[in-house]
């Protein structure tokens, strides 16, 4: 069996593949959970205007809400091998 070289693989591999492939289940629901974190965000920072103003530590869930957005985003974009394989290891760990 012959293994194929950097050469050989065309720049368009993922516009030839599955949509399944390049969108799989957990993939979706990353981005999801970063549209939850952007409206969490939002609906705090609306909704404790006064919290916000009186008490700076009230800053605290919108910037864990950004950040979390932020590396939801990170993880959606970067989807490859190594975050696949990161989520397999986790659900082991989790599974024994």
């Amino acid at each position: 069996m012959k293994t194929a070289t950097l050469k050989d693989i065309s720049t368009n591999t993922l516009a030839g593949s599955a949509p399944h492939d390049r969108f799989p289940l957990a993939r979706v629901l990353i981005l999801i959970l970063a549209g939850a974190f952007v409206g969490l965000m939002g609906d705090i920072r609306a909704e404790h205007v006064d919290a916000v103003r009186d008490h700076p530590i009230a800053w605290l869930p919108i910037i864990y809400s950004a950040f979390m957005t932020l590396a939801c985003l990170a993880a959606f974009v970067f989807w490859n091998k190594i975050a696949r394989l990161i989520m397999a290891a986790c659900e082991q760990e989790i599974g024994a």
